[in-house]
């Protein structure tokens, strides 16, 4: 995904950065003595047929170029040459034009995406590989027009019109936008040609077989394309609006891709980590005098905050370097270091951890990273080869963190690594052939063949990079001896911060490691001073540490039934989570023994007792009303025992909402199966029936070992369809290890019963004969093999009778 998200944002933010300019011709009487990469594109044309017809020249902004037009002789078809080197995918730009007896024009470009719409002009482009497909291809769409023959004056005189009126009509048709006084692509428009270009970047890959590109030619002609591209770069102004909106698109859409893989929170913290180290980058940016910044977001690869500098020093580039990393670094260690003053996993921690790692990773000495940079200005940056050495081990480096880390997701950086380590090692080549030639046969020309001759690489990007980094002087300075003590006092200066720091965070981690050990081994510790040692490592902790909420709720646990929901009950009043046992666990033991208290008394009792607690867990921790909603629902359970029948399906039907809305999918679920077995404790096995067989539940009830999925076989093997009713019960507990499952079926009986229930009496024995028939057919183990729930005391006196059945059935004991 990322071979294709990062090419397509570049792509996206080049043209909404693009400017357009107002073009004019002029015509004149000849067009001089043409340079061989001139001729050699005439040449080519006229090897189609066409013959030149009119010479003019083509204005844009301060910059002039000649141009030509050809006419072929035989067929009603111009075309007309540009020799101004635009692309490194087709040499100089060939349009042909056909114009059409209604007053409409023909026009067939090939691999320009940002060619526009032009008044009354049809626009093809076929990206071919070849001058004489790309006539062809216009040829073919000349078959389906009505053409008129025209001469060569009135062709440039359209041609010229339709070009230089083409602004207003693109602004017209919302393709262009203006922004103070300048002229832009819109956002549709450019979104349209980055997503024409990716579709077709197969295409503009292929070589462009043109005489400019072949070897007599080729070096030449990007020497030209150089210097076009460089002088255009330089002159570049930015658009007003474009970092803003390119950085909030950026953000969502790493922010929805980080969600989906990480979760919201997690992805929240990482999103802002990212921010701030990018911004801080940008301040200092700022403060030093860099034009065009921008800051976006690349998806799974972080952020990068873009500008420009004519010459910038080493201790200056330093600080960029530093105020990325070092912010985000220090919040980071300050709440790694004041960890318990928020709530354990929160989103403050996650924030923290998240801050540390990011910006402690990015701070080392690693060629692509902060770190590496900065190493890399101080001390190697007037050698190429040591920048390669660095790189290389960097590279070494980076593969070792993956191997022995078990960093497995790092593996793309480390082929990107890789591949910028070759880069350097055949820039530093290039650099050093290139110095030792006299200084009177270094030219741009001379720059390119020297590439091609050591690499051939044809392509111009490809040579780029090289060319540039050997032809241009380098922004930052050479490092002055003062410059690279302070780069690298601030480097091991920082990294001495963070160890010390990770020091003392351990130190603190050492007294909450032996704690939680001696939690874990509480409950096997059978001796009476078990208790009395948790209370002295606890007095190690800080009094704010989440561990001593632990301690509170086992010395909790310890005490007897009677005096545990008081004690519990002031826990959950402190307002803090455990390390351990958070407010959650343990307002679901609250409300547990306060209703186990009084199990046995008078349902108005117990009743009173549960709505008490489950009051008590709203008021005190309402964030934790996941865990009162097996609670609530034992208490419309005991409403519909205890006489007031007509609470208890009021209250299923709010709980159900409730967890609906909540996003609570186990416990809306739990609910669900209760809603059915309570309509089947009534009798009413079609409403039990109807009701899971809504779509919202569809995927519960084929969950193996599912509460839904048991509630609807009994639902079907009630309402009459026993053979359905035991298909269902084979997801609800399929049987180990004949269906290949290593757990035991927790309903086994269940599937006992929807054997006899469907007439298979023969398979209901079986089941018991391998090995269960001590535990159904023994009236004294029976019941606690019967796992019961609520509302189903109707399914357990049902699976005694088949069990009472099968078993009297089962052959005698030998």
């Amino acid at each position: 995904m990322l071979a294709y998200v990062l090419p397509f944002i570049v792509t996206l933010f080049s043209f909404l950065r693009y400017e357009i300019t107002h073009i004019r011709f002029s015509r004149r009487d000849g067009i001089g003595p043409l340079n061989q990469l001139q001729q050699a594109a005439v040449d080519e044309a006229t090897a189609q047929g066409f013959v030149p017809v009119i010479h003019y020249t083509y204005y844009e902004q301060q910059d002039e170029f000649p141009a030509m037009l050809l006419k072929h002789p035989s067929l009603p078809a111009f075309a007309n040459i540009y020799f101004r080197a635009l692309s490194s995918f087709t040499g100089y730009p060939v349009w042909f034009w056909s114009f059409a007896k209604d007053g409409s024009a023909l026009m067939t470009s090939n691999r320009q995406p940002t060619s526009q719409a032009l008044p009354g002009v049809s626009h093809a482009d076929p990206y071919v590989e070849t001058l004489a497909q790309h006539w062809q291809e216009h040829q073919d769409r000349m078959k389906a027009a009505a053409l008129e023959d025209i001469s060569g004056d009135e062709a440039y005189g359209r041609i010229t019109r339709a070009t230089e009126n083409y602004i207003s009509h693109n602004l017209a048709a919302k393709s262009f936008v203006e922004k103070a006084g300048r002229i832009f692509f819109s956002f549709p428009r450019a979104w349209k040609m980055t997503m024409e270009c990716m579709r077709h970047r197969g295409k503009l890959n292929k070589p462009y077989k043109t005489a400019l590109m072949e070897d007599e030619h080729r070096s030449a002609y990007y020497a030209e394309l150089y210097e076009v591209h460089e002088a255009t770069r330089k002159r570049l102004r930015y658009r007003p609006d474009i970092a803003v909106k390119m950085l909030i698109l950026s953000v969502i859409v790493s922010f929805g891709l980080f969600t989906m893989w990480l979760g919201w929170e997690f992805a929240s913290a990482l999103i802002l980590v990212l921010f701030v180290h990018e911004c801080g980058h940008a301040v200092a940016m700022r403060v030093f005098g860099y034009k065009d910044m921008s800051m976006f977001f690349v998806p799974f690869a972080g952020a990068v905050v873009t500008g420009s500098v004519k010459s910038i020093s080493v201790w200056k580039q330093t600080i960029v370097l530093l105020a990325g990393p070092v912010p985000g670094l220090l919040f980071g260690l300050w709440v790694l270091l004041n960890a318990n003053d928020y709530p354990p996993g929160g989103f403050m921690q996650v924030l923290g951890l998240n801050a540390a790692a990011i910006n402690l990773f990015n701070l080392l000495p690693l060629s692509f990273l902060d770190g590496g940079k900065l190493l890399e200005i101080a001390l190697f940056s007037r050698w190429p080869y040591a920048i390669f050495a660095f790189s290389s081990l960097s590279t070494l480096g980076m593969l070792a963190l993956i191997i022995f880390g078990k960093s497995y997701n790092l593996w793309i950086v480390a082929l990107v690594m890789g591949a910028s380590s070759l880069l350097l090692w055949r820039t530093a080549r290039v650099r050093r052939a290139w110095e030792s030639q006299g200084e009177e046969t270094r030219n741009l020309k001379g720059l390119f063949d020297l590439v091609w001759r050591k690499y051939r690489l044809t392509s111009f990007n490809r040579q780029y990079y090289i060319v540039r980094t050997v032809y241009d002087k380098p922004a930052v300075n050479p490092p002055r001896p003062w410059e690279t003590f302070l780069a690298l006092f601030l480097f091991v200066f920082f990294w001495g911060a963070c160890v010390a720091a990770g020091m003392l965070w351990q130190g603190g981690r050492a007294a909450q490691k032996d704690f939680d050990r001696a939690v874990t081994g509480f409950y096997s510790d059978k001796s009476s001073g078990a208790m009395a040692r948790l209370e002295k490592l606890a007095g190690a902790l800080d009094p704010a540490d989440p561990r001593q909420i632990d301690l509170l709720a086992i010395k909790a646990y310890a005490l007897p039934d009677a005096a545990r929901p008081a004690e519990l009950e002031r826990i959950l009043g402190m307002n803090r989570d455990g390390e351990r046992y958070k407010r959650s666990y343990i307002a679901t033991r609250y409300m547990n023994d306060a209703y186990q208290c009084c199990k046995n008394d008078a349902y108005a009792i117990r009743i009173n007792a549960l709505e008490r607690a489950i009051a008590r867990v709203d008021a005190l921790a309402p964030e934790a009303f996941a865990s009162t909603v097996m609670p609530r629902l034992r208490l419309a359970e005991l409403y519909d025992r205890g006489g007031k029948a007509g609470e208890a399906q009021p209250r299923l039907t709010d709980l159900f909402s409730r967890t609906e809305k909540t996003g609570s999918g186990w416990e809306h679920k739990y609910v669900a199966a209760a809603q059915a077995w309570y309509y089947l404790d009534k009798g009413e096995a079609p409403k039990a029936l109807a009701f899971l067989e809504q779509p919202a539940l569809a995927r519960g009830i084929r969950e193996k070992y599912g509460s839904l999925s048991l509630a609807y076989a009994w639902a079907l093997m009630e309402s009459g369809r026993a053979d359905k009713g035991l298909e269902q019960m084979k997801i609800a507990t399929p049987l180990a290890p004949d269906d290949g499952e290593d757990e035991e079926p927790l309903y086994y009986a269940d599937i006992v019963y929807a054997n006899q229930k469907a007439g298979r009496m023969e398979d209901a024995m079986t089941l018991l004969l391998k090995g269960r028939r001590e535990e159904y057919c023994n009236p004294k183990t029976v019941e606690e093999n019967l796992y019961s729930d609520l509302w189903q005391e109707r399914r357990v006196n049902a699976l005694k009778d088949a069990l009472k059945s099968v078993c009297a059935s089962l052959p005698p004991k030998h």
